[in-house]
């Protein structure tokens, strides 16, 4: 169904504590997991951020149902998005329809 779509590795990351060995905690990007999906771009907007024109690019990740956080991020082929809302359409745990924002 609608899985056959599904061609692109995605490999979602959690954002964890590590301790640097000299007392302190630093934040860390692990892999959680690796899922097939698909990312399609959404639309673009313009913003103006420190007084420069940057360009945010919007995308949408379609995979099956998975344990994903607002918190997480994904990466997929050398790009990385950060998870704006992660859904399930009308809750019907058939698949998510993921937001994302382009990081690099």
């Amino acid at each position: 169904m609608i899985n056959r779509f599904y061609k692109q590795k995605i490999i979602i990351q959690r954002k964890t504590l590590t301790n640097d060995g000299g007392g302190s905690f630093k934040e860390v990007w692990k892999k959680l997991k690796e899922v097939k999906g698909l990312i399609v771009m959404s639309n673009g907007s313009e913003r103006m951020l420190d007084q420069k024109r940057t360009v945010i690019s919007s995308h949408t990740l379609f995979c099956n149902k998975t344990d994903l956080k607002s918190t997480d991020r994904v990466e997929c082929e050398g790009n990385i998005y950060e998870v704006i809302l992660p859904e399930d359409p009308l809750s019907l745990s058939h698949h998510m329809e993921v937001e994302l924002q382009l990081i690099k």
